[in-house]
């Protein structure tokens, strides 16, 4: 299994205290919340634990996670990740929340306007 640090998303060994690419301090990483952690494994360099992080965002229904999904769906071309992002935002359903998964139709990825449109039928706009 391979290890990443939090921070900057090098790979570490891992009984690892402090990153050796950044220098962050890993005990401090157990002490932040699983939402945090889950906020901040949006960056993970492998797909299915960001895909998993989404999805359990959505779960929780966490509304600090909305700037950050919104920000990683910006930078993803991940059809797939996207479907996620988008279902996580509609489930969070907050005002910023809808306004940034009305924003993501403007990738002009028409599979994704396309399930959002559904998204929307499915949940109510």
């Amino acid at each position: 299994m391979k290890w990443f640090c939090p921070n900057c998303w090098q790979q570490i060994e891992r009984k690892t205290n402090k990153c050796p690419h950044c220098n962050y301090d890993l005990t401090e990483f157990e002490k932040i919340s699983y939402e945090d952690k889950l906020i901040l494994a949006l960056k993970n360099p492998i797909r299915d634990h960001r895909m998993f992080s989404i999805y359990m965002l959505g779960q929780i229904l966490s509304p600090k996670a909305v700037k950050p999904l919104y920000e990683l769906a910006c930078s993803s071309s991940d059809t797939i990740e996207l479907f996620y992002i988008a279902k996580t935002l509609k489930l969070i359903n907050t005002k910023e929340s809808i306004k940034y998964l009305y924003k993501l139709k403007e990738k002009n990825n028409m599979l994704l306007t396309n399930f959002i449109n559904k998204l929307e039928e499915k949940y109510g706009n």
